[in-house]
């Protein structure tokens, strides 16, 4: 399939895909429809930046979720556009979310990697100052949760979430909630009213450690157990297991203490504990994960680098049997001027020694279909391989592992390869195949030469 250079046409080319698997099938039909659907009533949208992340999250989605088994084919330009727009939303500033987004390519659970983008369009129509907000961090904790137990084993479990996120329509009745409980099972009774003084005296200590920070400078230190009064230590000798209950869940949740109140009501001791055990937990997560995947980036480039290679091959041979005279023409007169075919080739362009040789090859690549198709298959497939290196070598520099032996192996064999074609002529008169590529290829050459110990003084023609 031709790469796409537009949107239109990449939304084109992914519905014929789509359209070759049973309907039961489909994964991403409903995304792709909307995608399309309005582009189609407003073909703006293709500079609009919402419009175009919601594309490339469909591009990054379709090998695993389409259910069609393919890669959409893309321009370079389009495709590297995309890429970058795949991580971020517009307006998103809340950092958690961002990096969530973008380790959604090493997740396969689709539920979840479309509620993690739902919730971030959501939270990016909100103020800056609201996407800091408790409840968004929470939203944000329990998406980080759930991603951390899909994919990742912690050595800290998160606490059950009906300790840490109580629902706040609920906490104002808890109490008579509890109390009817109790008065329709006598036998719970104790232990109910028991429960109902740890927590209020739970809340007590919220309330008098917010109290102090608003009458204190706020100080970053530790966590800390809250120290309570002596009013306090006088209902703990009265309440024993209360009190031993309470204490257990201190050591296990310390507050934070110098932190300020959220927006919407104090943070709790359970909440704050929560929120900096899932900081904790999530900046492990994403170290290990971008670890994992600048390895697997690197990899995947090799292995296209070595793909290219072979391709390349292939359609150098073809092209040397599709042209055969051609070819034996070219390495004869190299041998009867005794020099190299690259220099013979330097002199085929306009004005040239070999000028003639030159022509002979244009008129039968245009003309010949066979000969047409085989070069412009060589010609695409060296091309990909530049830009794989290309590609590998910004993610090696990124990573400082320009020096890794894989990088360094993959393009000795990419130079390796550029001796081989050398022999072809390229798209200008006068130029091999290598030169008409680009220096990418070309500096990978030279340095093949060298390692090899090739002579490579070619005297250029002379124009005189």
């Amino acid at each position: 399939m031709t790469p796409s250079t537009s949107i239109s046409a990449l939304l084109g080319n992914l519905h014929q895909q789509q359209e070759q698997v049973p309907a039961d099938q489909r994964g991403l039909a409903r995304e792709l429809e909307n995608l399309r659907t309005q582009l189609e009533a407003n073909p703006a949208l293709e500079s609009d930046h919402a419009y175009l992340t919601q594309v490339a999250w469909l591009v990054q989605d379709w090998s695993k979720f389409s259910g069609t088994n393919q890669t959409p084919a893309l321009s370079p330009v389009l495709q590297a556009g995309l890429q970058q727009m795949s991580n971020h939303y517009p307006g998103l500033e809340n950092n958690d979310l961002r990096q969530l987004l973008a380790h959604t390519p090493d997740m396969h659970d689709q539920r979840l990697v479309s509620d993690i983008r739902s919730t971030a369009m959501e939270v990016a129509s909100m103020s800056p100052q609201t996407q800091a907000a408790t409840l968004v961090g929470m939203a944000t904790a329990n998406l980080v949760n759930r991603v951390m137990e899909a994919g990742t084993q912690l050595e800290v479990e998160a606490p059950p979430p009906s300790q840490n996120s109580p629902d706040p329509s609920t906490q104002g009745n808890r109490a008579q909630q509890e109390q009817a409980h109790s008065e329709d099972n006598p036998e719970q009774g104790n232990k109910t009213l028991s429960e109902q003084e740890d927590r209020a005296t739970r809340d007590q200590d919220a309330n008098n450690s917010r109290k102090a920070e608003e009458e204190e400078p706020v100080i970053d230190t530790p966590p800390t157990p809250p120290q309570r009064g002596d009013e306090q230590k006088g209902q703990e000798h009265s309440r024993p297991q209360a009190a031993n209950k309470q204490s257990s869940e201190q050591q296990a949740q310390p507050v934070q203490q110098g932190s300020a109140p959220a927006p919407g009501g104090p943070v709790s001791p359970s909440q704050g504990s929560l929120m900096s055990q899932t900081a904790s937990r999530f900046a492990n997560w994403t170290g290990g994960m971008q670890a994992k995947a600048d390895a697997r980036r690197i990899d995947k480039l090799v292995r296209d680098i070595d793909a290219n290679i072979s391709q390349t091959r292939t359609y150098h041979q073809g092209l040397k049997e599709k042209a055969a005279p051609f070819f034996e023409k070219l390495e004869k007169t190299a041998r009867q001027e005794q020099t190299t075919v690259q220099a013979i080739l330097m002199e085929t362009g306009p004005g040239g020694k070999h000028e003639d040789l030159g022509q002979e090859f244009y008129k039968e690549r245009n003309n010949n279909p066979e000969v047409r198709k085989v070069y412009e298959n060589l010609t695409g497939s060296l091309s990909d391989m530049a830009k794989n290196i290309l590609s590998l070598r910004s993610e090696a520099g990124q990573r400082n592992a320009s020096e890794d032996p894989a990088v360094k192996m993959a393009e000795q064999r990419a130079g390796a390869l550029g001796l081989e074609v050398e022999d072809v002529p390229g798209l200008e008169p006068g130029k091999n195949l290598v030169q008409s590529i680009g220096e990418v290829v070309e500096k990978l050459v030279q340095k093949a030469k060298v390692f090899l110990g090739i002579d490579n003084d070619i005297i250029p023609p002379n124009r005189d």
